[in-house]
């Protein structure tokens, strides 16, 4: 809430820190030896692993909790007034923008060549490398979550302010199950050894058998 982005030892010990103009929300992403974040200035941020600014770029709106997703070529994210971006990572240039109605506090996934993120308007999102959306996913509730995917990219799995876990297919956006919860779900799944892990503000972590469904999801 200082502004600033720090990079720490494993002691603990500040390293150096990169100061903004205003509180950062958004969580580093890091590859290929670069930092990625977003800040309540409205910019996104390229850092070096000595604290330099390799670029900056300006959006539409704060870069809340959505983190930087960052592949080969390209970053994406989302922002506080609603937009999702593609920007170039050597540069900084927009390769393409959406406006969306409400918030993305999403950090979006990226597997192959789509693009999937959750918004303030209940709507799970999927668009190809160019911006063209292929699919979108309704639930009742805003997706603060942020999606995970499973081996192969073929399952896709979030949590609601509807309470309920979903998983959806990739491909067509389809539903294959949904888990019911006792209260909002913003935070977002882990997936590890074919085991599902996600909290809910009801208190509970739940985890999931790729094998075992329970007789009650539907």
């Amino acid at each position: 809430m200082d502004n600033n982005l720090y990079l720490l030892s494993s002691r603990g010990e500040i390293i150096w820190n990169f100061k903004t103009k205003a509180e950062v929300w958004s969580s580093p992403s890091y590859h290929d030896n670069i930092f990625y974040f977003g800040s309540d200035d409205g910019f996104i941020y390229s850092v070096d692993t000595d604290g330099l600014l390799r670029w900056k770029s300006k959006l539409n709106g704060k870069i809340r909790s959505s983190s930087p997703c960052v592949s080969d070529d390209s970053v994406f994210v989302g922002t506080y007034k609603g937009g999702i971006y593609c920007l170039n990572n050597m540069d900084g240039i927009a390769k393409w923008n959406k406006n969306i109605s409400k918030p993305v506090l999403s950090s979006p996934l990226f597997v192959k060549d789509k693009v999937m993120f959750g918004t303030s308007d209940c709507t799970l999102y999927c668009f190809d490398l160019i911006g063209s959306k292929i699919w979108e996913f309704k639930t009742v509730g805003k997706i603060w979550s942020s999606p995970s995917s499973s081996e192969f990219g073929k399952l896709m799995f979030f949590g609601g302010l509807d309470s309920y876990i979903y998983d959806i297919n990739s491909s067509t956006g389809k539903q294959e199950w949904k888990f019911p919860t006792m209260d909002a779900i913003d935070s977002s799944p882990c997936l590890s050894n074919g085991m599902l892990f996600i909290g809910s503000r009801d208190g509970v972590l739940y985890c999931f058998e790729r094998y075992r469904d329970p007789s009650y999801i539907h």
